[in-house]
């Protein structure tokens, strides 16, 4: 009797303990988002905000900086974003801030991905076109042909995360609080076709075509030099 007592005793004190480890490794995990997003927003906005100042405004209009511009507002886009999700981090164990913003929130989190890794893209067939082409890139290389190049380049990236704000809910989660993530409701139960195809389109338009093209180019690039 007194053996099975102790046992008893002994399972309710491991499980005890795997529940404080369990929270422990939590509340870490969440210390270090919480720092994570403090320096993304803080750093991300001011130094963006600095090169959108400097390139845009004070610098003599070029090509290299209609890149550098585009690519820092979609930086800050994204980091003003991030702004509620530190705020829910600091203050809140669930998404306080509505279907809308969740969308939003989403929607531009998307967009800045796909229109960086665009640019970024973009950039290095620039790079490869100066190095191998270097008169015909004189010739075309223009500041009008450029900001169209960005303008189409933002489409792009909007066309491609617009999904995330059409599809993007809040709904009940853990312990029945309020969570704002995608939500694709399908016509069979247990059915993911649209949630898979928005993620493997992601993952191939937002990460595998643009770095195939980033390698090739920065390959070409270093052959030509």
């Amino acid at each position: 009797m007194f053996a099975n007592t102790s046992e008893l005793v002994h399972i309710s004190k491991s499980s005890k303990d795997d529940q404080a480890t369990t929270v422990d490794i939590e509340a870490i995990m969440d210390n270090i988002s919480i720092v994570l997003y403090t320096l993304t927003v803080v750093l991300g906005i001011t130094g963006n905000s600095v090169v959108i100042w400097v390139a845009g405004f004070r610098l003599k209009p070029k090509v290299t900086n209609v890149w550098l511009v585009n690519l820092a507002i979609a930086d800050l886009i994204f980091c003003f974003t991030r702004v509620f999700s530190l705020i829910k981090k600091l203050f809140f164990d669930h998404w306080p801030f509505g279907v809308f913003l969740c969308k939003f929130n989403g929607f531009f989190k998307y967009g800045n991905m796909f229109c960086s890794v665009f640019l970024l893209a973009v950039i290095s067939l620039d790079r490869v076109l100066c190095v191998w082409q270097p008169v015909l890139s004189k010739r075309r290389r223009t500041l009008w042909a450029a900001r169209v190049v960005a303008v189409c380049v933002w489409t792009i990236a909007i066309a491609f995360s617009t999904p995330y704000f059409v599809y993007r809910q809040v709904y009940p989660g853990k312990n029945n609080l309020s969570k704002c993530s995608l939500e694709v409701k399908e016509a069979t139960v247990g059915d993911n076709k649209t949630k898979l195809a928005l993620y493997s389109i992601r993952f191939m338009c937002g990460f595998i075509l643009p770095f195939t093209v980033i390698l090739i180019c920065y390959i070409l690039t270093g052959v030509g030099i």
